[in-house]
């Protein structure tokens, strides 16, 4: 490579630095990137109620910051970074990080569509979630990680936070006790009012929230669950519980909300304790309980889910109990779900 020594131009009257002193001044550059990457690194911004030792103003972090949650409820929104570089949740975490990611395109799309963070996750206390939804499909939790520990004392739990009661593609709609479908159809109530509607969405890549149960009279009826979408480049380690289950309802008439979804790609998946379920809820006598979710896992290099169960089951109980997400998933044993299947439900 051509450089000065006198840092003139090259060409007519330059000098080419010597291949020993070029080298000499690689080194000293390359090391001074690791150390100016390394200081950038630096920072760690701490959450106990509020920002401290972060680069940001205020103590919060940066897209180059390790961040540290130790206390309180904390909402990850666009006045944060949408990159960090590690997360870890304290053991002694008993609050909830809920994150604003939206789908792409979504009205009111912010543009924080997924959360990343370069290095590693690790999840020793407390729960994650996304925003809630209503009418419409918005926010989902979605987050790409280098790896990702979740331990047993820590959750991710969207149950409820799907559609509302009397929304969504499986919802059967107002004055209806059916309850929602999604990866299952719903259950009928016990006089047979409304209709229940057909699954939806991908099983190969599930990505859609769950749909709220039938509107009746007032109002009763129950949301469907969320969405969870995790995108792990290396090891995936699963003892705490993935929960994106349809709401529970008051008893009487009301109609349950379907399982919402849950879609890993990870490099590889173990772990002992870990659950992961997308299940519908019932909780009245009269309607119809909610059909089940959708779940798929796809790994890179793993050949097993290890010791890690997975229910996208149908409602139990009621006039008639909502199905389980068909088709099922092959077995486990397997390094890859299918994803040559067609992508449309059955």
């Amino acid at each position: 490579m051509d450089a000065n020594i006198d840092g003139s131009p090259n060409g007519k009257g330059g000098r080419i630095m010597s291949r020993t002193v070029w080298a000499r001044v690689a080194v000293m550059l390359v090391a001074a990137g690791v150390l100016a990457a390394t200081a950038a690194r630096a920072a760690t911004a701490t959450w106990s109620s509020g920002w401290s030792g972060g680069g940001g103003a205020g103590g919060i972090p940066l897209s180059t910051d390790d961040v540290s949650i130790l206390g309180g409820d904390l909402v990850w929104n666009t006045s944060l970074p949408s990159t960090v570089a590690s997360w870890t949740q304290d053991a002694g975490y008993t609050g909830k990080v809920t994150f604003n990611t939206m789908y792409a395109g979504a009205t009111g799309d912010t543009g924080f569509n997924t959360f990343t963070v370069t290095n590693g996750v690790s999840l020793n206390g407390g729960t994650w979630a996304h925003a809630d939804n209503s009418t419409a499909q918005a926010y989902r939790l979605h987050v790409s990680a280098g790896s990702l520990n979740l331990a047993s004392g820590a959750s991710i739990n969207v149950t409820g936070l799907g559609y509302d009661l009397g929304n969504g593609p499986g919802s059967p709609g107002t004055l209806s006790r059916a309850g929602g479908s999604y990866g299952g159809e719903g259950g009928y109530s016990v006089s047979g009012d409304g209709t229940v509607k057909a699954p939806y969405g991908s099983y190969i890549a599930p990505a859609d929230l769950g749909s709220g149960g039938g509107r009746w009279g007032g109002g009763v009826g129950t949301a469907g669950g969320g969405a969870v979408f995790l995108e792990v480049a290396g090891a995936m380690t699963l003892n705490g519980s993935i929960v994106a289950d349809g709401a529970a309802g008051n008893p009487g008439e009301c109609a349950s909300g379907s399982g919402g979804s849950v879609y890993i790609r990870a490099g590889s998946l173990n772990g002992t304790t870990g659950s992961v379920t997308a299940n519908g809820n019932f909780k009245g006598s009269t309607s119809g309980a909610g059909g089940g979710g959708r779940i798929a896992v796809v790994l890179d290099t793993g050949t097993s889910t290890d010791a890690v169960t997975f229910a996208a089951y149908g409602g139990p109980g009621g006039p008639t109990a909502g199905r389980t997400a068909a088709p099922a998933p092959p077995a486990r044993s397997t390094s890859k779900w299918p994803e040559t299947a067609p992508a449309t439900a059955s």
